[in-house]
C-alpha cells in the first residue's frame, strides 16, 4: 500500500508541476507590430513578467535567415516589447516566446522615420473655396507612431486640419488631377467621384 501511495503522489508531483509549467506559458498576446527608431518592435500583452530565459530568442524568416529578438517586460504597463533589425519588414517573423509560438507577418516600413516610433506623413487637403479648384495642397507633415495600412482611414484633429483622411500609398485622383504621392488625403474632392 505504501508503494502505491509514494507512485499516486509521485504522479501527483509531476502532473502539478507540468500544469504550473504550462499555465505559466500562457496569457500572453499580441498586441502589434510597427516601426521603432531603427528597428520594428512586436508588442504583447502579458499577465506576469517573463524570464530571461523566456525573452531570449531567435527570430526565423521564410527563407530561412535568422535574428535575434531582443524583449523587456515593461511590469508596470503588462507588456512585453521585442525589438529587432528592420531586416524583418516585409517578411514572415517565425518565433518562440513565453512558451508559445508566433508566426507574424511584418509590413513593409514606408517613409522615412526621423525619430523612435516616428513615422512621417504628408497631409493633403483640396482646399476649399475658389473656383477653379487646382489640386491638392500639402497641410502639414504629422509624425505617427505606426505605419498606417493602405486606404486605411485616420481621424486627424489638430491646429491644422480636421476630420477623416485616407492614408494613400499612390493617392486619389480628383478631378483628374494626379495626386503628390503617398500620404494622407481628406476624405472627398469637391464636386467629383474621387478614385482610389
Amino acid at each position: 500500500m505504501k508503494k502505491i501511495n509514494m507512485t499516486v503522489l509521485a504522479l501527483v508531483m509531476i502532473i502539478a508541476n507540468f500544469t504550473t509549467a504550462f499555465a505559466g506559458s500562457g496569457g500572453i498576446k499580441f498586441v502589434e507590430v510597427r516601426p521603432d527608431g531603427s528597428g520594428t518592435s512586436f508588442v504583447f500583452q502579458s499577465d506576469s513578467a517573463l524570464s530571461r530565459d523566456q525573452l531570449n530568442t531567435m527570430v526565423r524568416l521564410n527563407n530561412g535567415s535568422e535574428f535575434p529578438l531582443y524583449c523587456n517586460n515593461q511590469k508596470d504597463k503588462g507588456l512585453v516589447v521585442c525589438e529587432m533589425s528592420h531586416k524583418v519588414d516585409g517578411g514572415t517573423a517565425n518565433f518562440y516566446l513565453g512558451g508559445n509560438f508566433w508566426q507574424i507577418i511584418v509590413p513593409e516600413t514606408k517613409g522615412a522615420k526621423t525619430g523612435p516610433g516616428c513615422f512621417n506623413v504628408n497631409v493633403y487637403d483640396w482646399p476649399a473655396g475658389g473656383t477653379p479648384y487646382s489640386g491638392w495642397a500639402e497641410m502639414e507633415t504629422l509624425c505617427l507612431d505606426f505605419v498606417p495600412a493602405d486606404r486605411e482611414v485616420l481621424e486627424i484633429v489638430d491646429d491644422v486640419v480636421d476630420g477623416n483622411f485616407t492614408f494613400s500609398e499612390n493617392g486619389p485622383v480628383c478631378d483628374g488631377i494626379i495626386n503628390p504621392g503617398t500620404g494622407l488625403y481628406y476624405n472627398r474632392c469637391p464636386g467629383a467621384f474621387t478614385t482610389w
